[in-house]
């Protein structure tokens, strides 16, 4: 239990609406759901898009969704081995992933396709020149530029999806539209908390990272867009010590 008190010295322009905010951490997300059906906690987070529903049904919780957000989820490539060392291969998972229909059944309806680290409402967002759709063909004939057989011996590799409820009610539908574009995803529902520093970051060994590719969300809901303050906490030296791909790693 974490409790933040009211600064009085405060001459901001929002008003002061709490004398203080405190925090419990509830694991369980019915546990969470049960408080506040309670009244015990007045805000939760980390609520599972199948549970949307439940949530607008009760008079007692108002649910809440925010689309102008700089929070993503994204797929993360172990660029220093087999198979995503090849940037083909990693176009390919691109224009496997059926990013409408996660979003449509995974997210119920609650999210849209980033195109940009940055949401549309921000003044310095650009559409990008490339952008990734659905199309599991394109990703088969990728596959055969990168020397495989798609049809025949699809891609086999580690997902690893993060257990967030958020996130991993999604894992089979990505799988199957992998399968779909040529690849054999074995899907690893785990904890990033586990796996971050033992496979990702540090190795115990000293070795190369252990993942193949990681399924995860990444932001900070922050007070502005700054790209500056943004891609920093995204993008800056700890990518390098995850196998992540770097401006030197197309």
């Amino acid at each position: 239990i974490n409790t933040f008190k009211r600064y009085d010295g405060y001459e901001g322009p929002m008003p002061l609406a709490a004398m203080d905010i405190t925090y419990l951490v509830i694991p369980e997300l019915s546990g969470r759901i049960a408080q506040a059906e309670a009244g015990q906690v007045q805000i939760l987070d980390g609520v599972s898009p199948q549970l949307y529903r439940a949530i607008e049904d009760s008079p007692n919780l108002e649910l809440g969704v925010a689309r102008e957000t700089t929070f993503l989820e994204m797929i993360f490539f172990n660029t220093q081995k087999p198979p995503f060392d090849n940037q083909l291969v990693r176009q390919a998972v691109m224009y496997s992933i059926d990013a409408p229909q996660l979003i449509e059944i995974g997210l119920a309806g609650e999210g849209r396709i980033a195109r940009s680290p940055l949401p549309p409402e921000s003044d310095r967002f650009r559409e990008p020149q490339m952008q990734y759709n659905y199309d599991p063909e394109k990703s088969k004939e990728l596959l055969r530029e990168a020397g495989y057989d798609p049809d025949n011996a699809p891609v086999q590799f580690q997902l690893g999806v993060v257990e967030w409820a958020y996130v991993y009610p999604q894992a089979p539908l990505l799988a199957q539209t992998m399968q779909e574009g040529g690849f054999d995803p074995l899907l690893l529902v785990d904890s990033i908390d586990a796996r971050w520093v033992s496979d990702i970051m540090r190795p115990e060994d000293g070795g190369p990272a252990r993942y193949d590719a990681w399924v995860a969300t990444i932001g900070f809901e922050v007070f502005t867009y700054d790209p500056d303050n943004l891609f920093r906490g995204w993008w800056g030296g700890w990518a390098e010590n995850a196998s992540f791909a770097t401006e030197n790693v197309p």
